[in-house]
C-alpha cells in the first residue's frame, strides 16, 4: 500500500483492493477472537493474501 501511495496510484481499483485487504484482515481477527475455527480463519487469510498479491502485482506493473 505504501509503494502504491508513493507511485500515486489512487484509482478505484487500488483503493478497493486496499480496503478489501483491511476488511478481510479485520474479519480474520474477529474470527480468531470469537469462534476460532481454523477453516474459516484460513479462508479469510487466503483471500487477504490473494488481495495482497494483486496489490503487489499492480505496484510492480506501475513501477516498471
Amino acid at each position: 500500500a505504501l509503494s502504491l501511495a508513493v507511485l500515486q496510484d489512487t484509482t478505484t481499483i487500488t483503493l478497493a483492493l486496499c480496503w478489501t485487504y483491511v476488511f478481510l484482515r479485520i474479519a480474520h481477527s474477529l474470527v480468531q477472537t470469537t469462534i476460532n475455527k481454523i477453516e474459516v480463519r484460513f479462508a479469510f487469510f487466503a483471500l487477504s493474501s490473494f488481495v495482497l498479491i494483486a496489490m503487489t502485482i499492480r505496484a510492480a506493473l506501475l513501477a516498471f
